[in-house]
């Protein structure tokens, strides 16, 4: 239950998160609208793992609770870098579910997350590697 709350924490906070770094794309990178629809994307499927959540769990609020204080930076470079470092962290904690019983449907919910997860980790990678070339 401890990590199901940790999740369920991770995906309020970085939901709004993507938000941020679709806007923080539009307004500071030439063509930054075509990022920033990827990202508006991913914010879509936060909010789409937390409805998961409660279908593996519905006795845990997922309208709720403490996020937890996401730093607004106006460095899409720092943005990036903290939200690469909660991906990370989403990733662990969905692979420490999968290690505890679950029936073969949450299973199932929960790999299809960390697919995504990965997915967000690999394309922040791509744009902050992309943004240090520039530098």
């Amino acid at each position: 239950m401890n990590l199901m709350r940790e999740a369920v924490e991770t995906e309020l906070a970085d939901g709004p998160l993507y938000e941020r770094e679709a806007a923080l794309f539009r307004a500071k990178v030439v063509e930054g609208h075509r990022i920033g629809k990827i990202f508006s994307r991913f914010a879509a499927e936060e909010n789409a793992h937390r409805e998961a959540l409660k279908i593996i769990l519905p006795s845990l609020d997922v309208s709720a609770g403490s996020p937890g204080k996401v730093p607004e930076r106006d460095s899409l470079r720092d943005t990036l870098h903290d939200h690469a470092e909660r991906e990370l962290r989403a990733i662990r904690i969905y692979e420490a579910i999968l290690k505890q019983p679950l029936s073969p449907m949450n299973a199932l919910l929960i790999k299809g997350i960390l697919v995504d997860e990965k997915e967000h980790l690999k394309t922040i990678l791509h744009y902050l590697k992309a943004l240090s070339w520039k530098e």
